[in-house]
């Protein structure tokens, strides 16, 4: 069992009558049908019957093991105001009269309904018997101490009042079609009969009345129906000079006829927006209108002139409403006007069972003269039937005007999961989001996803006090929970323990400092700036990780996962609730994207290192080996190597050795590059990188090859033995004729100058030599004694070819410009002799006298 409660809940527009709640909780042991009932003393001594007896309402409550999951949930509820106020005579009677023999009453419909449209349809509405009245309380056991003796009526016990036939000679109430259920709507499909008692208005007097509803279980036991009860009063009272209103609502109401199977709707929670679907129309609440049907001057002048026009004082709901009904700005456009209206507003809430599924509303209002005193006044009749009229939904035969609307509470629609996306660098930069799961399956993690320990994305963070800035942006397909950016971070990559939330508390900034290692001083790791609001609801942040100077101190790992995602959160709502109620939360986080960061710093370069914009320059001499030592060194764990970029590559030449370690782990490699003949001239882009054994790689570190190209000038030979053919040079040429005499001795002192100085000596280490087989092409000589030549040379045997013919060096034959300086395989030796100088190999003194052959 459970404690009792009983809850004062209100009072009715007029003060007169309180409104409370009795509570309480009964456990049952064993199957059965049991007889729940509540009873207080005593109904009010005015009562034209039943007067001063206990006041009884009892519900019958079955319990199976076997049968509880086709039971309902929930039994059938009555809508019924405190009291059904009846005037005296009939409705519109203007004055008091007598109804002789005519039919004198007044009808309407009793309002309840059953939340299952099974059970709502099968339930039928009865007059309690006697003994459901309160008449058990008549009787005893004839011998009281004796359970097992039979009952029998004491008079004492039993007030005089007593009287549950509500017979009186002319019965006050009887059924229209007792016959039918709830969902047998013979006239008017809403407005059936079943339910609606004539209640004769011919004496004035107040009634109470014991209504049972019976709804079959079909279980296929054979037991009677559940049965459930409302005790009410009903009274016939003389309203001299008011009619009673009746209830109205607004056009889209009236269009569409909502009634039980055909309600009014509105999903609960704020997504719903607290609108009620009328139909096809959507609004955020509902109009409840009242009518004076005598209000005007035709009712006063069929009244004999002697009754005035009418006021609507108020509008209220006949029982306290559901918790967040409000019903409010009651308005009339003027006194004596006919109309006046309510408006009722609600948004369910979502995790209250109490606040879903269908909902009968009915209500309450009063008509009166407008300086009527508070309390005095015609009450509306409950769901009236008017026999002079056509009302809602009615017919001249049986005219509805029900007093009720059906509101069917949906449960809140699915909350679609927010999107997000990822760019860095922010606005300029590639968006990554679907690319960087926590798991490369996208299944968010979840037990079923096979893949669920998969590695993230991989982000380098390349160097100490890099920093890498990502815009983190999320929306959602609704509004009505806000939205925001999340961001974690696991300093273990692979784990699935929580990582470290940023920020902690919605619509605020981070920073995420973590020790140093160095004291007690602390080193920024995370920068995670505002919420900032964009178009259509979207939200976005900007996040900044910031590499420590101490990485391996701080963090304990090389290495650690940065998470975000877009989440909303449940403001207002008891998530708990909610989730054991529809068993999902109320708000949903998209999929937790992750990007793997490395944080081990670069190996880097010792030395001198250039780069790729700024190389250091090398000038080199063809056929001169230029060797450079590569350092390196790695800022953290690992191996490294240093190797040559493929692009720019490196000349034909060039050699990398093997590393070599020192015991401080300096890695060294050298660079010798040998220019070739052929080379000279060029200049030459060789860049080189270190990487280490997790991948990352220095800056390049490149050099710049300049390969010399030099000029030789013979100006400083004396005498110069031939000169150029073009008048205007004064230099020395290089080639040329010499005019000699045979048996004459001829001397020259030979110089070939580099241009070098004192302070910039030359390239080359330059020596003089004898050319054997010299060509002088282009070279010019006329003489009127002498035959003119335009080239002469002296050209090997074996480059003529096979089919060679004139002289060449190597035919035994010293013939055509053979000397045997220049050939001496075919001429005997000259008298001739190239003497360099011992310090100086450009310089030397060459010394030729002419020999007739």
């Amino acid at each position: 069992g459970g404690g009792y409660k009983f809850v004062i809940t209100g009072m009715d527009a007029d003060e007169k009558y309180i409104f409370a709640r009795f509570s309480f909780q009964l456990d049952f042991v064993a199957d059965g049908d049991y007889s729940v009932y509540f009873e207080g003393c005593c109904r009010p001594a005015e009562l034209k019957n039943n007067a001063n007896l206990v006041y009884h309402i009892r519900s019958e409550v079955r319990v199976s093991l076997a049968n509880y999951a086709i039971y309902p949930k929930s039994s059938f509820r009555f809508r019924m105001p405190e009291v059904v106020d009846l005037k005296y005579q009939g409705i519109g009677a203007c004055e008091a009269a007598n109804c002789g023999n005519s039919d004198c009453s007044t009808m309407f419909k009793m309002q309840g309904y059953h939340e299952d449209d099974a059970y709502h349809r099968t339930t039928k509405l009865r007059l309690g018997d006697p003994f459901e009245q309160g008449r058990y309380k008549c009787y005893r056991h004839a011998t009281p101490t004796n359970g097992n003796t039979p009952y029998a009526q004491t008079a004492n016990k039993c007030p005089s009042t007593v009287d549950t036939t509500l017979t009186f000679s002319n019965p006050p109430m009887v059924w229209e079609r007792p016959e039918l259920t709830l969902g047998e709507n013979l006239n008017t499909g809403a407005g059936g009969l079943a339910g609606v008692i004539r209640f004769t208005v011919r004496t004035t007097g107040s009634y109470q009345m014991t209504i049972m509803s019976e709804t079959p279980l079909n279980d296929g036991t054979g037991d009677p129906p559940l049965l459930n009860v409302i005790d009410m009063l009903v009274k016939v009272t003389q309203f001299a000079d008011s009619d009673q209103p009746l209830s109205n609502y607004d056009p889209a109401i009236l269009a569409y006829k909502p009634w039980r199977f055909a309600p009014i709707s509105i999903e609960c929670g704020s997504g719903g927006g607290g609108l009620f679907a009328i139909g096809s129309a959507v609004q955020n609440s509902l109009s409840i209108r009242m009518t004076d049907p005598d209000a005007g001057a035709a009712r006063q002048l069929i009244c004999g002139g002697r009754n005035v026009p009418q006021d609507v004082q108020w509008i209220a709901p006949s029982l306290p409403f559901a918790q967040g009904v409000t019903l409010g700005n009651f308005s009339r456009p003027a006194l004596g006007s006919a109309n006046a209206e309510a408006k009722l507003s609600w948004m369910p809430t979502c995790e209250k069972r109490s606040q879903l599924g269908l909902f009968m509303m009915c209500f309450s209002g009063k008509d009166a003269l407008a300086t009527t005193t508070k309390g005095a006044g015609a009450r509306n009749i409950p769901t009236v039937y008017k026999a002079d009229g056509v009302l809602w939904g009615g017919s001249a035969i049986a005219p509805y005007n029900p007093s009720c609307l059906f509101v069917d509470v949906q449960p809140p629609r699915p909350n679609p999961n927010p999107s997000i996306t990822a760019q860095s660098p922010p606005v300029t930069g590639p968006s990554f989001s679907t690319s960087c799961f926590a798991d490369t399956c996208g299944c968010c993690s979840s037990e079923q996803c096979a893949c669920r320990l998969s590695k993230p994305c991989l982000r380098d963070m390349a160097a100490i006090g890099d920093e890498w800035e990502i815009v983190v942006s999320a929306k959602a397909e609704n509004n009505f929970f806000p939205l925001d950016v999340k961001i974690s971070y696991y300093l273990d990559p692979d784990s699935e323990a929580t990582g470290v939330m940023l920020p902690a508390l919605a619509n605020s900034v981070a920073n995420h400092f973590v020790p140093s290692g160095t004291g007690s001083s602390t080193v920024k790791l995370f920068e995670v700036g505002p919420k900032v609001l964009g178009v259509n609801g979207a939200v976005s942040r900007r996040v900044k990780f910031l590499i420590p100077n101490d990485p391996l101190i701080t963090l304990g790992t090389r290495s650690l996962r940065l998470c975000y995602n877009g989440y909303q959160t449940a403001v207002g709502v008891d998530v708990v609730a909610w989730k054991e109620m529809h068993g999902v939360n109320p708000v949903v986080e998209t999929c937790e994207y992750c990007v793997k960061v490395n944080i081990v710093t670069e190996p880097k370069f010792l030395g001198t290192a250039g780069t790729l914009a700024n190389p250091v320059d090398h000038y080199v001499e063809v056929g001169k080996p230029e060797q450079l030592m590569i350092q390196a060194i790695n800022s953290g764990e690992g191996s490294i190597d240093i190797f040559v970029l493929s692009d720019p590559g490196a000349p034909d030449g060039t050699v990398l050795t093997d590393g070599v370690m020192d015991a401080t782990g300096v890695l060294s490699r050298h660079l010798v590059y040998t220019p070739k003949l052929g080379q000279e001239g060029f200049t030459y882009l060789v860049c080189v990188v270190v990487v280490n054994s997790e991948g990352l790689r220095s800056a390049a570190n490149c050099h710049k090859f300049i390969v010399q190209k030099i000029s030789i000038s013979w100006s400083s030979t004396t005498p110069c033995p031939w000169k150029t053919a073009d008048p205007g040079v004064t230099l020395c040429a290089s080639t040329g004729y010499q005019m000699v005499s045979v048996g004459c001795k001829n001397t020259y002192a030979i110089e070939a100058d580099t241009g070098g100085t004192a302070t910039s000596p030359p390239r080359y280490d330059v020596k003089l030599y004898v050319v054997e087989t010299p060509k002088c092409e282009g070279c010019t000589f006329t003489n009127q004694d002498m035959f003119v030549e335009t080239s002469i040379s002296v050209h090997r045997c074996d480059e003529m070819g096979a089919n060679m013919t004139g002289a060449c060096c190597g035919n035994g034959v010293c013939d055509g410009a053979e000397t045997g300086m220049n050939c001496g395989r075919d001429c005997p030796p000259d008298d001739a002799a190239l003497v360099v100088s011992e310090t100086a190999g450009d310089k030397g003194t060459f010394t030729f006298t002419a020999m007739r052959h």
